[in-house]
């Protein structure tokens, strides 16, 4: 997973399913000179890329959700 790799250099780590706004926000924070990785997590893999995981605890990592109901 490419993005994961990127994540240690990122400001920020967005994680989230398909459709959840990360690509949109990572443009706009992109805008806003903040270095943003765009995580997707996809149903059926493992929740947490190791990557992830080894990040450092000050790491900003932002899970985004969609609710299908409205």
């Amino acid at each position: 997973m490419a993005a994961a790799r990127r994540a240690p250099r990122a400001d920020v780590v967005l994680a989230g399913v398909s459709r959840s706004g990360k690509s949109a926000t990572c443009f706009y924070l992109a805008y806003q000179g903040v270095k943003a990785a765009n995580v997707p997590l996809v149903p059926g893999q493992p929740g947490c890329p190791p990557e992830l995981a080894a990040l450092p605890k000050e790491r900003g990592v932002i899970g985004l959700w969609v609710n299908p109901a409205g």
